[in-house]
């Protein structure tokens, strides 16, 4: 799958999950010995508490993070953390 794919299907996930539309801020593709290649995906808290930050208080933490499986495209919520 490609880089674009994983961001599809992230960002199918959080609007249909968090109610939410918007792009991760950051995308890196995890590759590691004995287990299966995915993409971690994580939107930032800004997407989720626009009005708050726009009043000007601080977000500690809010990012959502997915995995999305490189083969599958099955997609897993690894935090949320707000």
């Amino acid at each position: 799958m490609t880089k674009s794919e994983a961001i599809q299907i992230g960002n199918a996930f959080v609007l249909q999950n968090r109610g939410v539309q918007g792009e991760p801020e950051h995308v890196q593709l995890m590759e590691r010995a004995g287990k299966k290649r995915s993409w971690s995906l994580v939107y930032g808290a800004a997407l989720f508490f626009p009005t708050e930050i726009a009043e000007g208080s601080v977000i500690d933490g809010g990012e959502y993070i997915l995995t999305v499986d490189d083969v599958t495209g099955q997609v897993s919520q690894f935090a949320f953390s707000g």
